[in-house]
């Protein structure tokens, strides 16, 4: 008696040994469009999230005046400015000449390398930076900053009248820009993942007409349709498992000399940023399997069943 088993594994190594070189040509095509599919994936979700970001807030940053004689009373003033502005709902943030130094120092070495050579001291200022939500609170900026003008080198940036709606016309341009670079990285993935699931198929239409006389003898031994689609699906898992192998390979080797690089000038890596959508991040790996796995199924049983059953 014939054991069907036995006959689905031998089915599935004759298909790799007389096709062996054919899927894996597919394995590395499939895993390099995977590879592309993910990166367009991730820098649509991530330019999605910046565009919310950069929609929140406006900015502006002042410099405070250089002065040895009286460092003390100037900062005095400076965090009272400060109280006074987040009283009022703004947020600011105060940078001092040696934070901002450092700053500097830690994202581009080469400028204060140079600083050192040419016998340069700091010449960063302290700086305050303030971020504001509405027309409102940027009057009420102007009026309590006309107060301190004493310790603001740039104040006279508030007395441009088009100082706000040039940073409105600055943000709005970044959020059409940032939209159209996540449409336009959607449609690549759409395209990516549609061209990926149509190479499957074409591989599968492929495997069932090479190997139309196994279908046969199956059917002669009245062989389920589960038992006749066996060693093709094997053999189509077998090229995508290996495909994402070599996707989370690439993945890998282009994160880590990613995050190399934005450690270095950011203070933040890939992976950092992988983690912080949490839940999301595994969503879209699961729904991805899902789909490389659950495709050469359907697609495999309707194309027997018209194959078998048209004859």
């Amino acid at each position: 008696m014939i054991n069907m088993s036995s006959l689905v594994r031998d089915d599935f190594a004759s298909i790799f040994h007389k096709k062996k070189h054919h899927l894996w040509l597919v394995t590395i095509l499939i895993g390099w469009l995977l590879f592309l599919l993910n990166v367009f994936l991730g820098m649509a979700l991530y330019t999605q999230e910046f565009s919310s970001g950069i929609r929140e807030k406006l900015w502006m940053y002042f410099y405070i005046v250089d002065d040895v004689d009286r460092d003390d009373s100037v900062y005095a003033e400076v965090m009272q400015l400060s109280k006074k502005l987040e009283d009022a709902g703004m947020d600011t943030v105060f940078a001092s000449k040696n934070e901002a130094f450092g700053f500097l120092e830690n994202r581009i070495p080469n400028v204060i390398e140079n600083f050192n050579r040419f016998g340069i001291n700091n010449p960063l200022p302290a700086t305050l930076y303030v971020m504001f939500d509405t027309d409102q609170q940027y009057q009420v900026l102007k009026e309590t900053i006309g107060s301190y003008r004493s310790i603001i080198s740039n104040v006279s940036d508030l007395d441009q009248a088009a100082n706000l709606r040039q940073q409105e016309n600055r943000v709005v341009t970044m959020i059409s820009l940032s939209r159209f670079l996540v449409v336009i990285s959607f449609l690549l993935v759409l395209f990516l993942f549609g061209v990926i699931l149509a190479l499957c198929g074409y591989m599968l239409h492929t495997l069932y007409i090479d190997f139309h006389g196994k279908i046969d003898i199956k059917k002669l031994l009245w062989a389920s349709m589960h038992q006749t689609i066996r060693p093709f699906l094997l053999t189509t898992w077998w090229v995508v498992g290996r495909s994402y192998i070599i996707c989370i390979g690439l993945l890998l080797i282009s994160g880590i000399i990613l995050s190399w690089y934005m450690s270095a000038l950011f203070d933040m890596t890939v992976w950092s940023i992988i983690a912080s959508y949490g839940l999301l991040f595994w969503l879209i790996i699961c729904i991805q399997l899902l789909v490389m796995i659950g495709w050469p199924l359907l697609f495999s049983y309707y194309y027997i069943r018209y194959l078998v059953l048209s004859e």
